[in-house]
Formats: C-alpha cells, structure tokens, sequence
C-alpha cells in the first residue's frame, strides 16, 4: 500500500514538473521581436529588404525605424498582421517590410529594435563598390538631363532619366524622383534605338515635367538603376548578374516673374491659342433669339492650377448664361497639354446694339522670354425686333367648284361602284409584318443576351465591387467592429478582382492609405486581435469619407494602369534584322 502512495506521488509530480515547463516555455516565448535581411552583402546601389516581426505583442505603436536614417535610405515600408492558431493555441504576429539602400560603401549597423520590452538583434550589412568592368561601362550609360538650367516660377521643367544599352538585360529598376518645393508630373515612358560610333544602342528614358513654386535653387537629386544582365546560367556564371548606375545630380535657377504692373501670379506656358467659335455667322439677331459662343484656351507647358478661369463680363440689355467648362489633360514628349474649353449663352433683353467687349489674357512666352497678350476682339451685336408674322401671311383664293350637270332623263344609268378590298389579304399581311418585328427583337435579343454574358464571363466581379463598397459604408455607420472588418475584406476581395490592388490583403490596401487612415485601421484591428485595447475614440465617420476619397484614387490608378498595358512597352531586348539592316524590338 505504502509502495502504491509513493508510486502516484511521484507520478503526479512528474505530471506538475511537465504542466510547469509547458507553461514557462510558452511564457518566455510568449512575446518576441526580431530582425532579418534577404542578404548581409550587396552591392553599393542595391536594395536589402528587412523584416522585423513581433509576436504576441498586442499595441498600435511600431518600432522606431528613425535610426535608419544615418546609414539607409527607406525606399518603402509596409505591415501586414497574422493569427495562427495551433491546437487550440494561437499565435499572434504583426510583420515590417522595409526596402533600404545604403547611403554609402563600407559596414553599415542595422541597429536593435525595441517594443514593449522585447528587443531585437543588430544586424550588419556589408556594401561594396559596384564591380561594372571597364565593357560594361562601355555597353551602359545613366544620364539625368533637363531642358533648361534656368527657368520662372510655374514654369515647365523637362527631366529625363535616360538609360542606354548595347546589351540583353532585364528586370530594370530605377529610383523614385523626389524633389523639395515642386510639383512634379510623370509623363510617358518612352524606348528606341540608336547608332553610337558604330554600334546599335536601346535607349529607355523616363521623363518628368517638374514645376518649381518659389524662386531659389531648385536641386534634383542623382537617380539610381538597377539592371540584371540576361539571365543566370549555371554554363555562364556572369549572366544574371545585377549592376547599379547612378547620374549626376543636377541644379535649376528658380527665378520669380514680375510683370511690368510689379504683380506676380502670371500664367506661364510654352504656348497659348486663344480661340472662340459662334453659332450664327449673322451680327444680327431677333429679339427672343439667342446664340451661343465657345471659348478655347489651348495651352503647352502650362500646370493646371494655375489656368485662368474662362469669363464674360455682363453687359445691359443683354443676358449671359454660362455652361460648365470642359477640361482635359494630356501628356506627351512636349509635357503637358492642357484645354479649357467654355460657351456661353447669349439673350438680348432689348433691341438696339450692342458690343461685347474684347477678352484678354496675359501670359509669359518661356520660348520668346517675353509678356504676351492674347486677345478676342470685340464684336457688335444688332438686336431687332421680331417679324410679324400676321401681316406677312398670305391670303388663300378660295378655288371654284366646276359645275356638275345633272344627268338627262334620257335613260342614262349612273353606276357608282367602289374598289374591292381583301380583307383576309390584308389580315395575312399584318400577321407577316407582326412576325417580321418579332423575329428582328428576338436576334437583338440574342445578341444583347450573348454579349453580356461574354462581360460577365470575362469579369464576373466587375459589378460586385461598388456592392461591397455600399456595404462596407454601411456597416462603418454602426458599432459592429467584426462586421466592419469582414465588409473591409470583402471590398479588399472585389478591389483585386477588378485590379484596383495587387493583392487582396491588408498589407496592400496600407500602402495606398494616408497616416490618418492607416491608423484608424490598425486600431480596428487592435481591437479585434489586440491583447490589450486603450479607450481610444476614433471617428467612424470621417473614416467614412477616408475610404471614399481612397476608392476614387483606386478607381484612376486602375484606369492608368490599363491605358498603360493597352500601351505597353515593347521588349528591352534589340533585335538585329539583316535584310533591312535595323535594329527594332
């Protein structure tokens, strides 16, 4: 019996000492930050992408990546949230992807990290210089080139990043252009060919149309390209290899335009047309009537804030209405191109004459370096009285019957017979014309039926998205967070479907966000998934409006980016033909 006791003691300490090591291996592992790199040895101009990941650390706050700066540049960032569940267990983790490239050569520190008490490792990455042989310089060249070393406030500034080749390559990456107190436009990339001494060149450029907004130095920083030779071959070790190219940086004087009154503000372009068109060619018009006249303005160069709105002044006697102007922006090699376009309803009030004045716009000529004034001359309207249409009728004649003499009694018989009608004929026929009809809607029918079966085929989620939308609008006005949540997913689903976003995650849909966004989503889901939750109020409401103004910005990115695979470019790669001795893609 003694034996007995002594055996389930020790058999239920064995279980206790199990249960304790059980729980204080998951409590020492139970919250963790750490770091990692794809690689600890690049090339100077290469890109190393870093991941911190932090476990079971439920807050909204995000490791201090600050200390980046003395060492890397940040070239992207992005988050993205897990929850694993394993035998009843779940495991909470929030990820940072970060894209850093190194400022210079040598060993650079990436330093710990800490987050609610758990700290990370430092990492180090060791950069060399770019091994490009003394051929590879020869075969690529990187250039930064503007139009112009000086320029005025506004005024249309051309940058192109201009990448030649005489050599296969792929996967071309170049930096993002940023520059301090300027509004910069991207226009469309652009690729040839070209003889240098003798050999056959590609040429990729990627152009920008920039405008400064205060007078000063304007700086342009040195661009980064990356691109891989061929591809990797295990008979070719070279091929596949990745090489970096950095341009000079450039500098553009800024200067502000004083016209001769001593006021600034002047609209700047490259060109300006100044056109109208009229409804009626006559000067003259009646009272009642009306004509219209459209208004132009043509412009090169010239950003589209700063447009002069289109106008007429009110004249007595006279009543003008205007319609809503038309515009439209295009970019080409000669940077943008903008239209504005307005009519104008005029109604005289009285009659008499009338001038409308002349309309002026005043501009500065960046290829003439001058003031120019284009103008509408002033035109004279006569406005008379409407005709009488009464006085001016014609008087009808009324027609004289011919008489009809009445037949002598001389035993003539006057036989009136009238056209005989088939009616059943006339029956058979409406029947063929109703059948006729039905027969042509039943193939419009068809067709219709056939083409949007053919579009809903193609994209069966094209009209799901502006639902889950309304939905996730819908669930935002109440105080369901889960719902909430689920609806986001749901449009997230609908947004990749339609390609809107990349992929159909959150991680994808905080990149495109604002700070203000951003935030009000991780605390939705800190308050579903967070261990602890701060009493922080956040507006659902202005949260609302948040993602209408996020949608409309998905909605035109969608619509570039098909314009620009509608447009795409041809391949990287020169092809010789030798029977007409050119290079073409």
């Amino acid at each position: 019996m003694v034996v007995k006791t002594i055996k389930n003691i020790q058999l239920n300490l064995a279980l206790i000492a199990v249960l304790w090591l059980s729980v204080f291996s998951q409590l020492t592992q139970a919250q963790s930050l750490t770091s990692s790199v794809d690689r600890t040895a690049i090339s100077f101009g290469e890109i190393v992408s870093l991941s911190i990941v932090a476990t079971d650390i439920g807050t909204l706050q995000q490791p201090d990546f600050t200390q980046l700066a003395k060492s890397f540049d940040i070239l992207g960032k992005s988050v993205s949230h897990s929850i694993q569940s394993v035998n009843g267990d779940s495991e909470q983790s929030i990820n940072w992807q970060l894209q850093l490239q190194a400022k210079s050569e040598g060993k650079h520190s990436i330093p710990a990290f800490s987050l609610m008490g758990s700290v990370s490792e430092p990492i180090v990455i060791e950069v060399s210089a770019s091994s490009v042989s003394d051929q590879q310089q020869q075969d690529f060249q990187l250039q930064l080139i503007t139009n112009k070393d000086s320029a005025v406030v506004n005024e249309q500034i051309l940058i192109t990043l201009r990448f030649s080749y005489a050599s296969n390559v792929s996967n071309l990456q170049h930096s993002e252009l940023l520059i301090k107190n300027a509004t910069l436009v991207q226009l469309e990339d652009r690729q040839y060919e070209t003889i240098k001494n003798g050999r056959a060149f590609g040429v990729y450029e990627v152009s920008y149309a920039i405008f400064a907004k205060q007078q000063g130095l304007l700086q342009i920083p040195s661009q980064q390209l990356s691109v891989r030779l061929g591809r990797s071959s295990v008979f070719n070790p070279a091929r596949g290899k990745v090489i970096s190219l950095q341009s000079e940086p450039l500098q553009v004087t800024i200067n502000e335009l004083v016209d001769s009154q001593g006021s600034t503000g002047l609209l700047v372009a490259d060109k300006l047309q100044l056109l109208e068109k009229w409804t009626a060619n006559s000067d003259q018009i009646s009272l009642g009537d009306s004509i219209t006249r459209e208004i132009n303005l043509q412009l090169v160069g010239a950003l589209a804030q700063t447009i002069t709105p289109l106008s007429m002044e009110e004249i007595a006697g006279v009543k003008i209405y205007p319609e809503p102007a038309i515009k439209s922006e295009q970019k080409s090699e000669r940077g943008l191109i903008s239209t504005r376009s307005r009519s104008f309803a005029i109604v005289p009030t009285a009659v008499g004459e009338y001038q409308l004045p002349a309309i002026k716009i005043s501009w500065w000529n960046t290829v003439s370096q001058q003031i120019q004034i284009a103008q509408l001359k002033p035109r004279t309207i006569k406005v008379v009285a409407a005709l009488n249409t009464i006085n001016t009728a014609k008087v009808i004649e009324p027609v004289a019957q011919p008489i009809i003499e009445e037949a002598s009694s001389a035993g003539v018989e006057i036989i009136i017979q009238q056209n005989p009608v088939n009616t059943w004929l006339l029956w058979i026929n409406l029947v063929l014309v109703i059948l006729l009809l039905l027969l042509v809607w039943l193939l419009y029918r068809g067709k219709h039926l056939q083409s949007n079966l053919k579009v809903a085929i193609k994209n069966p989620h094209k009209d799901t998205e502006p639902q889950a939308f309304e939905q996730l609008l819908s669930a935002l006005a109440g105080d369901n967070n889960l719902k909430i949540h689920r609806q986001l997913l749901q449009w997230l689903h609908s947004c990749y479907e339609n390609n809107m976003l990349a992929t159909a995650s959150i991680a994808a849909l905080e990149q495109r966000c604002n700070a203000d966004l951003q935030g009000n989503i991780q605390h939705l889901e800190q308050l579903l998934y967070g261990q602890s939750v701060a009493a922080i109020s956040w507006d659902k409401s202005g949260m609302r409006q948040q993602f209408k103004t996020l949608r409309k910005q998905l909605q035109v990115d969608a619509k570039g980016k098909t314009r620009a695979r509608e447009q795409a470019l041809p391949s990287l790669y020169p092809q010789f033909k030798a029977e007409d001795k050119q290079w073409q893609d």
